[in-house]
């Protein structure tokens, strides 16, 4: 069974979770401007995630392919991770709490701070103006 499309027509928690109830073995491969991602299925359970030149482990891997907001997917049923590659057995669901809360999270942060280019200082005069209230 093959399954592709568009992340902004079918969010990842959304093919996550279909992949999932569907007890489905195989490859989510991913795709987002010039990164690529993929998540490894066994019987519906994340068995491998990675992403490329990212070296996470899988649940990171999972979380940060959650900020994909677009991009493409594609599955492809029987794939399995390389020899080699660390396996885990994780529940999607669990995955889909924790990386919802992480991607509301990081929408407050960008709200903050809207460029990684962003780089803060420390004002000297105004932390010598506070020395007397500072404490061990």
């Amino acid at each position: 069974m093959a399954i592709k499309g568009s992340l902004k027509e079918a969010s990842l928690p959304d093919v996550l979770q279909l992949l999932s109830m569907g007890k489905k073995t195989g490859c989510l491969g991913l795709s987002f401007h010039d990164n690529f991602g993929s998540i490894y299925f066994d019987s519906g359970r994340i068995c491998h995630a990675a992403i490329v030149n990212r070296p996470l482990d899988t649940e990171n891997s999972v979380y940060t392919l959650f900020t994909w907001t677009s991009g493409t997917f594609n599955f492809e049923a029987g794939v399995e991770p390389l020899p080699g590659s660390a396996l885990v057995s994780v529940d999607p669901q669990s995955l889909l709490l924790e990386g919802a809360r992480r991607v509301d999270e990081w929408s407050l942060i960008e709200k903050k701070i809207p460029s990684f280019d962003v780089v803060f200082s420390t004002d000297r005069q105004k932390l010598m103006s506070n020395r007397d209230s500072l404490t061990p």
